[in-house]
């Protein structure tokens, strides 16, 4: 199992250049606002690579399960990485499939 990552260590591992490392440093500033805080929060639309980034910097940080990455439909190719504070959290299965969990009109029907 990784040991989590601090700031400095994320930002040196993952940071290949300038701009990945203000991408960066703005997801995990949003990260820790939402933890100290305790509210939802979220970044702007990311594109492939940003995403590759960030999906990167929440697994070294040990936030999977305080993250969603989100474009507002199934398989978008920018989407925006939401942050839940502890109330709000999703399970970690529902984080993992990366999109909102839907139900499905048979199982409705069999549950009568």
């Amino acid at each position: 199992m990784t040991s989590l990552k601090t700031r400095p260590e994320i930002l040196r591992a993952l940071a290949a250049d300038e701009d990945d490392r203000l991408l960066l440093s703005r997801l995990l500033d949003r990260l820790e606002t939402c933890r100290s805080r305790a509210y939802m929060t979220a970044t702007r639309f990311l594109d492939p690579h940003e995403r590759a980034l960030a999906e990167e910097a929440v697994r070294l940080s040990g936030a999977w399960s305080e993250c969603v990455f989100f474009g507002g439909y199934t398989d978008a190719e920018r989407v925006t990485a939401l942050f839940f504070p502890p109330p709000m959290r999703r399970s970690r299965c529902s984080a993992r499939r990366n999109r909102p969990p839907t139900r499905s009109p048979t199982a409705t029907i069999s549950a009568r």
